[in-house]
């Protein structure tokens, strides 16, 4: 089952819901549709069947300030670690510190 991407808008940014199976295409679109997101950008794996590492690596790859992602678990949490990122409370990507 091909992921379904389904976003509202504010002025201010975007909620991105992700239902079925997160993959490489599904990271493509996110990979087009994330830098013209004006503004804040939630994006929700809550109701993903499946979230692939590979996919959410290349989703991290073109991460910026302002995007969250909510719904992650045990080994995607560690991907994120991975890629340098930290997830905030409410779930924001924030850089880690290099010491």
């Amino acid at each position: 089952m091909q992921a379904s991407l389904s976003w509202a808008g504010a002025v201010d940014g975007a909620v991105i819901r992700v239902r079925g199976v997160f993959d490489r295409a599904a990271a493509e679109q996110l990979e087009y549709v994330l830098p013209r997101v004006a503004g804040d950008c939630v994006v929700d794996f809550g109701a993903a069947s499946d979230v692939q590492l590979h996919a959410l690596g290349t989703l991290l790859e073109v991460a910026r300030p302002g995007v969250s992602l909510l719904g992650l678990r045990g080994q995607q949490r560690l991907v994120v670690e991975s890629f340098g990122f930290a997830l905030g409370p409410h779930g924001e990507l924030l850089r880690r510190q290099v010491r």
